[in-house]
């Protein structure tokens, strides 16, 4: 199932993650995956929940550079991993419904 994302989120989710890729080192256990780049940088991402060790995917809803790289290991899209509100369906359904003017009181 393709989803429409709106094409500022779209390319936040970008393909920065090819030359990330290449100085990594990925282990998974259960759906959760241990991204290591260099001695002291270790992320948990877990694909499963849609989230990751900082949580800065659970906060934007948007992939984050580690959770790309494993996606793109796992011949997936990201897209399907972008939260449901940056799709134009929903966008739409948000802004469909308008608010009538008020009258004043002296109106």
């Amino acid at each position: 199932m393709e989803r429409n994302i709106m094409s500022k989120y779209q390319e936040k989710a970008g393909c920065k993650y090819k030359r990330f890729i290449k100085v990594c080192s990925i282990t998974c256990w259960w759906g959760q995956y241990q991204v290591e780049c260099g001695p002291s940088s270790q992320h948990v991402v877990d694909l499963v929940e849609n989230s990751y060790s900082s949580r800065n995917w659970d906060l934007t809803g948007i992939p984050c550079i580690h959770a790309l790289a494993i996606i793109n290991l796992k011949d997936e899209f990201p897209k399907t991993y972008v939260q449901t509100w940056y799709t134009k369906q929903t966008q739409l359904q948000i802004y469909s419904n308008f608010i009538s003017s008020v009258r004043g009181p002296k109106q």
